[in-house]
């Protein structure tokens, strides 16, 4: 799936094959020619094991969104009961 592949080419091992296939020395000079993207080899599980990843991540990345969001809302609660307390 794509949010298989697109987790694969962000991790360590994905990264470093990306960069061998980028020849040059500084980021902003490096290419990446068709011929050398083809040479990158990804593991791919069966589709349903993708799937089962992809669903996975939706969690990781809600469970994220929910545990910001109540961080949001502590850093809130503070000067709410300060101000509920003491007035003004």
């Amino acid at each position: 799936t794509p949010g298989f592949l697109h987790h694969y080419l962000q991790s360590e091992e994905g990264l470093d094959q990306i960069g061998r296939a980028s020849p040059g020395s500084a980021d902003r000079n490096r290419t990446f020619a068709q011929k050398r993207m083809e040479a990158i080899t990804v593991p791919v599980p069966a589709l349903d094991a993708q799937r089962w990843f992809d669903r996975l991540q939706d969690r990781a990345r809600a469970a994220r969104a929910a545990q910001t969001q109540a961080a949001t809302h502590l850093d809130r609660l503070l000067p709410a009961m300060l101000h509920e307390a003491f007035g003004e």
